[in-house]
């Protein structure tokens, strides 16, 4: 998957079930409040693909839908950090951008990670961290 929006996400799996989002049974996204997007849904009797995060902390409104997938790590979607090239920005802090990489990697960040929010989120982090080593099983 190139993308990593909940859209990209979305044409992924459909490309992947060999189906083509056309025809009467598709709801236009036309939701004139973004953080109304959930009551939308739910007015429309659809589904969505939505984060976790904002879902579950409320920032979408109230609702009462329920989440059908989860825990699958295809639905994740990565947070990515990247350190600007010295050769094409040269004020650039590549030392600092290097250094939060570093500390974003970190034995001690990663583990912070992979427990972040679970007291909050039915035993499930918010975050997943990238060495595996600190995943649950």
């Amino acid at each position: 998957m190139k993308g990593i929006g909940s859209r990209e996400l979305g044409n992924s799996l459909w490309k992947k079930a060999g189906v083509k989002p056309m025809g009467d049974w598709v709801v236009r996204d036309d939701a004139i409040d973004h953080d109304d997007i959930l009551g939308f849904v739910e007015r429309h009797n659809a589904y969505i693909i939505i984060g976790r995060l904002p879902v579950t902390t409320g920032k979408l409104g109230p609702h009462h839908l329920k989440i059908m997938v989860d825990r699958d790590p295809v639905m994740r979607r990565p947070y990515i950090s990247m350190e600007a090239s010295a050769e094409r920005f040269p004020d650039a802090n590549v030392k600092g951008a290097r250094a939060l990489n570093d500390y974003l990697l970190s034995d001690k960040i990663q583990r912070f990670l992979a427990g972040y929010g679970r007291e909050y989120n039915d035993g499930i982090p918010y975050f997943h961290p990238v060495k595996s080593k600190f995943e649950e099983p």
